[in-house]
């Protein structure tokens, strides 16, 4: 399952000014330890205290209720950055990607789910909520392609 929605531009502009905030304090994971390639990755941000509403406004758009946050990353990609492929299955029940900024020049999500390959282009304000058992890769961006990454299980 692969559901899209828009979400308020309130709620992208603010999270651009966190990761934005974090960036500049050097609060991200050791670029070795992710699937993220060429970019900034944030620290799970799940936790502070005044991301909790931003959170739960996410949460509001999902079709699925009762979910918690598992973890919840923003990720700034450089030039030529992606995402390796993987999936989630192991950790949560679903996850989403939030796209914080335009990309016209590459940077699509792919997503391959039983025989088909969807193709995701990224658009601010654009919510994309899957199962997590589905294997998915970012391809490489030309633009700055910024997004928000999130895990969830029932709660």
């Amino acid at each position: 399952m692969i559901k899209e929605f828009v979400i308020k531009e309130n709620i992208t502009d603010y999270l651009l000014l966190v990761l934005n905030q974090l960036k500049i304090n050097n609060m991200g994971i050791d670029p070795n330890s992710s699937c993220t390639i060429n970019g900034f990755q944030t620290n799970n941000i799940s936790e502070i205290p005044h991301m909790q509403n931003t959170l739960n406004d996410i949460l509001e758009y999902l079709p699925v209720k009762n979910l918690k946050y598992r973890w919840f990353h923003l990720i700034d990609y450089d030039k030529n950055g992606h995402q390796n492929g993987h999936d989630h299955k192991r950790t949560e029940d679903f996850s989403f990607i939030l796209y914080l900024t335009d990309c016209e020049n590459g940077g699509e999500t792919i997503f391959y789910e039983n025989e088909n390959i969807v193709t995701i282009k990224p658009k601010k304000n654009k919510l994309v909520f899957f199962n997590a058992d589905l294997w998915h890769k970012g391809n490489a961006t030309i633009d700055h392609k910024k997004v928000a990454v999130g895990a969830l299980k029932y709660n």
